[in-house]
């Protein structure tokens, strides 16, 4: 299946400030000992805070939410696929990520052909700031890190991945190494990108995402 990226879009993204679980998170961020939340929907707002680019089929909207843990929306995310394929989404970061260890979003899924949902992370490694890309939309210098997530259930789960499990997909770019913060110059976590696609050849995605977060487990 041929993948997708989009060419850089820079623009800062204003985030929630880096903080202690339990301050301003929900009761299931207890168990780390540092949240950062990237996007919560609660705005129904992807055009800031952070600024999201959507590309190809991906079609989005906001939903009220009914459980207090989702806030006031939670994004839909739905699209036909063609080729199993259906679009993606993503924002540039620019910062640096080296003091959390995995990553943890809120995943609604409508049955077993929800979609299938590719995590990518790109950090920098050639101290840029940018992410350079062939025509292909591969990086040319930095690492891609992706984890692959089947949406097969009914409800909301909360799924955490922790960075150890993102698999590098283009080695022999970058250092191949998850380095993701700022020494030397880097601008550490560069992109965060979400590609879909449907389970089958044909068919669609239709997911529900909320709370998106960088998150640091506490010391056992």
């Amino acid at each position: 299946m041929k993948k997708f990226m989009l060419v850089l879009m820079v623009s800062f993204a204003v985030l929630s400030a880096a903080e202690p679980a339990g301050a301003g998170t929900s009761g299931q961020d207890a168990a780390y000992d540092r949240v950062l939340v990237l996007d919560n929907f609660d705005d129904a707002d992807l055009s800031a805070a952070p600024e999201w680019w959507i590309f190809d089929a991906l079609e989005s909207s906001f939903v009220k939410a009914t459980e207090s843990k989702h806030g006031k929306n939670y994004l839909k995310l739905s699209g036909k696929a063609k080729s199993y394929y259906v679009g993606g989404m993503g924002f540039y970061f620019g910062r640096d990520a080296a003091q959390y260890d995995a990553l943890v979003v809120d995943v609604k899924g409508n049955g077993a052909g929800s979609g299938i949902i590719r995590i990518q992370l790109f950090d920098d490694d050639n101290n840029t700031y940018q992410l350079e890309q062939d025509r292909e939309f591969k990086p040319l210098y930095d690492d891609l890190r992706e984890y692959e997530l089947v949406v097969d259930w009914t409800g909301w789960r909360t799924i955490e991945v922790p960075f150890s499990r993102f698999a590098d997909i283009n080695p022999g770019v970058g250092d191949d190494i998850w380095n993701p913060n700022t020494t030397g110059g880097s601008g550490g976590l560069l992109h965060v990108q979400l590609i879909f696609s449907a389970p089958g050849a044909v068919g669609g995605v239709d997911i529900g995402l909320d709370n998106l977060r960088l998150v640091r487990n506490k010391a056992n």
